[in-house]
């Protein structure tokens, strides 16, 4: 690999080699690689999470986002039925968005009140 001189404002000149940029990242990438490697063998995460573990993280989840949810004030039947929509649709397999689960719930709320209006209306005005 070829020299590459520089000189500095105080006449000294300085040799050493230049790097390319892509032999840069390579060595980059490799030392990310390998750091990356020493934190998973160092907190064991190599191996899968046994299921008893995966199931408390499932509910330590829901548990977690419905406090959350109550500290900023932004919980009631709406966002209450959409994390029951979202984490079971999760468990289902099927991809689902936050935002969709809480549109699901919203529709499911208006068919609910229509359900019922119309129920009571019919009992009131006995309609045969």
């Amino acid at each position: 690999m070829p020299l590459h001189t520089v000189s500095r404002g105080s006449g000294k000149t300085v040799c050493h080699r230049k790097i390319n940029s892509s032999q840069k990242g390579e060595r980059m990438n490799r030392d990310n690689a390998h750091a990356f490697r020493d934190f998973l063998e160092q907190y064991s995460l190599y191996q899968p999470l046994p299921p008893s573990l995966r199931k408390h993280m499932h509910t330590m989840k829901i548990r977690q986002l419905r406090v959350i949810l109550k500290k900023e004030g932004a919980y009631g039947v709406i966002p209450y039925m959409a994390t029951g929509i979202y984490f079971s649709m999760k468990n289902l397999g099927y991809p689902i968005r936050m935002k969709q689960s809480c549109l699901a719930a919203a529709v499911l709320t208006g068919a609910a009140f229509c359900v019922i209006s119309g129920g009571l209306l019919y009992m009131l005005l006995r309609v045969q």
